[in-house]
């Protein structure tokens, strides 16, 4: 396998996928269904999430992983879990390097043409598009044949090269291009930490709902130039998991990375299939799975059940008096300057989240419009003229449902909302924002527009000492110094 010329200085892993309605498991009722104790689950999941399914052998258990059906591929962002995962430890974030290309179709402002006209245009760039697929992602690597897989790098590379994409001066911001009457979007999203995220996963439910429900309350009656929304997956389900909590469940957001990072078939989620080339005469074929999977579903549940038990990050205690002092005062800052109107220490059970898991807009230079989930009304017409925001990486909202949009019922900018993302562990999950773009704390401060504005000009106008103190009060915010160190 080979990295494009430019594709290889862009890189791509992370952990976002489908929406699915998922049932919870008590860890009784699965060691029950699946006949393993808590502690093996937990221990294959571990095999599984560091395994390299390019070598599937090198598992220490039975050998069959990624044997059994097709294996790794067609097209895949790297061959395991722990390749992107593992600043501060085994489930950490990645670097600018694993971050994830995706290319979307622009659906707002409306471009008052047919989405079948949109439809034609954009698959002249990838013939992947399609209603229920507006964005699709552009993998690091083709497994097949040597023709085969030169075939895709090329393509791929002709892809970015449209976007204007500089190897030499990458950026991780939005580019867009037009293709006839079709407007697309290429745009970034930076590798996740894991840690912690079986508190967010039993947030799930009312206790949950109740806490962001509260909180939004609550930054209204405070702020009210804040106006937090909770997410909603395209089914119109509340969100938790990815940038934009486009995902309801821990579930669905780590079977369908399994599916689209890996092209690993597990039940409920069909693989990555489709493999573009230059070639018309060669059109893409789809990898039959005969109906066997690669993961089962007791791997798969030891898979999130791993994922489930990573500790959570920890807010290092300060060892001399002027570290404690230097904490207290940079807390104290971190409250008075405006960051934790929506980076709240608490949310319900989660303790030290430093979330509020509530959408805000952040502001023009922070839009894009992939896997953002508008709160809308649909009048349905004959005309199907494409409107409202885009559908989603792994869980799209079809771009038939989003016509004739009644604009009162929309965000007025659903593309600059972005879920507030958990705190905890910061310092050990660089780069920061949605897509890498900042590249150290200060920068990632600074750059928060829309309704965080005022908290990024009390900080820009704040004495130095005083910004200091609040960088050291987050670079105290760590991995967990439990977490295992990964073997890369």
């Amino acid at each position: 396998m080979r990295a494009g010329r430019i594709a290889g200085a862009w890189g791509s892993f992370i952990l976002a996928g489908l929406s699915a309605v998922c049932a919870d498991l008590s860890a009784s009722d699965t060691a029950a269904k699946t006949g393993l104790t808590q502690n093996e689950r937990i221990h294959l999941g571990r095999e599984v999430f560091t395994m390299n399914f390019a070598r599937p052998t090198s598992l220490a258990g039975d050998g069959q992983l990624g044997t059994r059906g097709n294996g790794l591929g067609p097209l895949l962002n790297d061959t395991s879990c722990v390749n992107c995962h593992h600043q501060g430890g085994v489930g950490g974030a990645g670097g600018i390097q694993n971050n994830v290309l995706m290319v979307g179709i622009v659906t707002r402002p409306n471009p008052g043409v047919s989405v079948d006209a949109l439809l034609r245009d954009a698959r002249r760039v990838h013939p992947g598009f399609s209603d229920d697929s507006p964005v699709k992602v552009l993998h690091r690597f083709a497994l097949s044949d040597s023709e085969k897989s030169r075939g895709y790098d090329s393509w791929r590379d002709l892809v970015l090269e449209g976007f204007k994409a500089n190897p030499e001066e990458p950026t991780v911001k939005p580019l867009r291009q037009k293709a006839g009457v079709a407007t697309l979007e290429l745009v970034q999203r930076n590798t996740p930490s894991l840690f912690g995220i079986g508190l967010i996963e039993r947030l799930r439910g009312p206790a949950g709902e109740a806490a962001r429900r509260r909180q939004a309350l609550k930054q209204v009656e405070k702020t009210p130039w804040i106006t937090g929304r909770i997410p909603l997956t395209p089914h119109r389900k509340p969100g938790w998991f990815g940038a934009r909590g486009q995902v309801d469940s821990l579930e669905s957001f780590v079977k369908s990375a399994c599916a689209n990072e890996m092209g690993l078939q597990v039940s409920g989620f069909q693989e990555v299939d489709l493999q573009p080339t230059n070639d018309p005469e060669k059109p893409s074929k789809r990898k039959k799975s005969n109906g066997r999977v690669d993961l089962n579903a007791i791997e798969t549940d030891a898979l999130i059940a791993f994922i489930s038990d990573l500790p959570r990050p920890v807010e290092q205690v300060a060892l001399t008096p002027e570290e404690v002092q230097r904490h207290a005062s940079g807390k104290l800052a971190f409250n008075d300057l405006g960051c934790a109107d929506c980076h709240v220490q608490d949310l319900g059970s989660a303790r030290g989240i430093y979330s509020d898991m509530l959408l805000h807009e952040m502001g023009e230079s922070m839009a894009d419009v992939q896997t953002a989930v508008p709160e809308l009304k649909v009048k349905r017409t004959a005309t199907q003229v494409a409107s409202g925001g885009g559908g989603g990486y792994g869980s799209t909202v079809s771009m038939r449902t989003l016509v004739n949009v009644d604009i009162e019922e929309v965000p007025s900018n659903p593309e600059r909302e972005w879920k507030t993302p958990p705190l905890w562990g910061v310092r050990d999950s660089y780069p920061y924002l949605h897509d890498g773009r900042a590249l150290t704390l200060e920068d990632a401060i600074l750059q928060h527009g829309g309704e965080a504005e005022p908290a990024a000009t009390a900080f820009r106008l704040a004495p130095a000492g005083r910004q200091r103190d609040l960088i050291s009060f987050l670079e105290s915010l760590q991995a967990p110094p439990t977490a295992e160190a990964p073997e890369l």
